[in-house]
């Protein structure tokens, strides 16, 4: 079993799995900003579909979403050179161009154009208010990182392999079972850096708020961890795919942990773990877990950053200066 519950950012939605548990309602907002660059024209706002009322766990409506695109069609295709001017150089103060794609040796990433997106949300389960914040310019893998591109590392550095049964044998699943420290030891290995929540929030969501990377109508969940080049007609405005789904996903942005939710987690682990004060943001939702409001690109879970769970995986980005 995957054991996610004790987490929760609202007590309105407490209800559903730890009825009378008590929860602070402080949340991060102080989170650093980054370089400013040239804002960006948001895209048309999709259509939203009508609000959904909280509490009580929301199913998936289930069924298959046929490929439309042929995943080496979308990364063959969508490369070709292209570049995005970007605000004024910090050190020169001259316009600056940007590859649209970076194709690195772990793997293609796709740039996330500085300026502000809409992060957060003004709905009582959204952890975050719903508010403008400006970003530099950075790449964003152009998936989660795989079984395959995980082991390299392992190989490479002689890392501890991951406590996952697939690790081996299935190369193109999302790695999993990673801690917080594994994530960043593999971004530092492949010359790049875990995500903030917000940097994260912006490469899946754009600039014009939607719900989901693709829009704001949900899509069926395949109740299993899947490849992580599946679903090409699920990707983000800014191309990255599986920002939805399969597996959720390590960010740097502490989470603000109560010490009953420590408790909690430490009763669900069991055999005398060790549960850790530091907790981290994880983003994405999880094909595993059978409750869509993770999906959602505004919410968030929290995770103590020493344990690894196979519902849990992680994506690099890069700087673009």
């Amino acid at each position: 079993d995957v054991r996610l519950e004790p987490v929760s950012d609202r007590r309105d939605m407490m209800a559903d799995h730890a009825p009378g548990l008590e929860r602070d309602r402080g949340i991060d907002r102080g989170e650093e900003q980054l370089e400013e660059a040239e804002p960006v024209a948001a895209a048309p706002a999709p259509v939203r579909a009508e609000k959904r009322r909280s509490g009580g766990l929301k199913w998936l409506v289930t069924g298959v979403v046929a490929v439309g695109v042929a995943v080496g069609i979308y990364f063959g295709t969508r490369g070709g050179g292209e570049t995005v001017k970007q605000g004024a150089a910090k050190d020169r103060g001259e316009a600056k161009d940007y590859p649209a794609v970076l194709n690195t040796p772990a793997g293609t990433m796709f740039l996330v154009t500085g300026g502000k997106f809409i992060f957060g949300e003004d709905e009582a389960e959204s952890p975050n208010k719903r508010q403008e914040v400006e970003l530099a310019p950075y790449y964003v893998d152009a998936t989660e990182v795989s079984n395959e591109q995980y082991a390299r590392f392992v190989d490479a550095k002689g890392h501890p392999a991951p406590a996952s049964d697939s690790f081996r044998t299935s190369p193109s699943l999302p790695v999993t079972s990673v801690t917080l420290e594994d994530a960043r030891g593999y971004c530092v290995w492949a010359g790049k850096r875990l995500p903030s929540e917000q940097e994260w929030e912006k490469a899946a969501r754009g600039v014009d708020g939607r719900l989901y990377p693709w829009g704001n109508q949900p899509l069926p969940n395949p109740g299993k961890l899947v490849a992580v080049d599946d679903y090409p007609e699920r990707q983000s405005p800014f191309r990255a795919l599986g920002m939805a789904g399969n597996a959720f996903e390590w960010t740097t942005t502490p989470f603000p942990v109560t010490e009953r939710e420590i408790e909690d987690m430490q009763k669900a682990l069991g055999g005398g773990a060790t549960v850790t004060r530091e907790w981290f943001a994880i983003k994405s939702g999880s094909f595993l877990i059978k409750d869509d409001r993770f999906f959602r690109l505004y919410m968030r879970r929290g995770w103590p950053a020493n344990q690894a769970n196979p519902a849990i995986g992680f994506r690099c980005v890069k700087d673009a200066n």
